[in-house]
């Protein structure tokens, strides 16, 4: 009993240590010391510099393993049923309980996690391990792929507005494309003495450490931009957080276990916790990008993000202890 207490607590401190990092944004956003268009500053830099940098270094860092190959496989595969899959599940559910244009934002906020802005730092607070943060990369790509098909699909309506290109030539897919290979040289480069390839790991360290405050700084200026009490007065936003936090990261994990026991199938612990942290984390930040550009219900977006964001400091370490009782971690 104190064992399962300590690891919750530990993780109970380390998230919330994960989120502190979102009170120097609350904060200058409220005292108005911030410029105008801060927010997009820093979101272009975790986006394009500090989360490509994270892919490539976790590839670099990674020992080349055939299993591990095997298991990236399998992280594609689980990543479909828990993007794609669980959105189906989300749509149809929502559009029976409420109004049309709320129940396509509560279908994405439900269904789509904040993988990348939230799911790789928590990964990397929580986990000293290079191959979680590779599946979680791969979680992102398909999360990509489902965003700008899928996602754009349901909150329009209308074919037109489904992008390949973005769906297919982003980032987290190019990076891959570009660390792939390095990682199956198995060049050994983080534990390589020459000066000036130990200098450019280095360099990708510095640049790495950022995904563990910027997008948290992101989050904080968010919450300053709103009141805070009105995001608790929605009956379906509390729905969704419920959907997004409780009920499909623990059918994503009922999925994995049910695997695991089949005879001579090896499930490896390292992939079903990145699994079922990036299905726990809260709703996608671009779930209020897509109500923003294509005229969705708005205030049910950014209310559904908010407060699942919130919530999630208190469910996130619940998951992972959950993982450890059951003997994962």
């Amino acid at each position: 009993m104190n064992e399962t207490l300590n690891v919750f607590l530990t993780a109970l401190l380390r998230v919330g240590i994960l989120i502190a990092f979102a009170l120097p944004g609350f904060i200058l956003q409220k005292i108005k010391k911030l410029p105008e268009g801060a927010i997009g500053t820093l979101c272009a830099l975790v986006i394009y510099v500090s989360q490509p940098m994270l892919a490539l270094y976790s590839f670099i860092e990674a020992e080349f393993k055939s299993e591990l190959l095997l298991n990236m496989l399998f992280a594609f595969l689980l990543s479909i049923v828990f993007v794609a899959g669980f959105f189906l599940i989300a749509r149809v559910f929502f559009h029976k309980v409420t109004e049309d244009k709320k129940a396509r934002v509560c279908t994405l906020a439900s269904s789509l996690s904040n993988c990348g802005f939230m799911g790789i730092p928590v990964i990397q607070v929580l986990f000293n391990n290079p191959e979680i943060t590779i599946y979680a990369l791969i979680f992102m790509v398909v999360f990509n792929v489902t965003l700008w098909t899928l996602g754009v699909y349901e909150i329009t309506g209308d074919k037109k507005y489904i992008s390949v290109k973005k769906a297919l030539l982003n980032l987290p897919t190019l990076v891959l494309v570009v660390a792939l290979p390095i990682f199956f040289l198995n060049l050994g480069l983080t534990k390589s003495d020459n000066v000036v390839i130990d200098s450019l790991m280095t360099f990708c360290r510095g640049l790495n450490n950022f995904n563990a405050t910027l997008p948290m700084i992101v989050l904080g200026i968010r919450l300053a931009q709103i009141d805070l009490k009105s995001i608790f007065n929605d009956r379906d936003v509390y729905i969704v957080s419920f959907v997004k936090l409780i009920v499909f990261p623990l059918a994503a994990l009922g999925i994995m276990t049910l695997f695991s026991l089949i005879p001579s199938f090896t499930f490896d612990g390292s992939l079903m916790v990145s699994m079922l942290i990036c299905s726990a984390m809260p709703t996608a930040t671009m779930t209020i990008s897509l109500a923003e550009t294509y005229d969705g219900d708005k205030e049910a977006a950014t209310k559904s993000t908010l407060m699942s964001t919130v919530f999630s400091v208190l469910t996130i370490p619940l998951f992972v202890t959950l993982l450890a009782l059951i003997g994962i971690m």
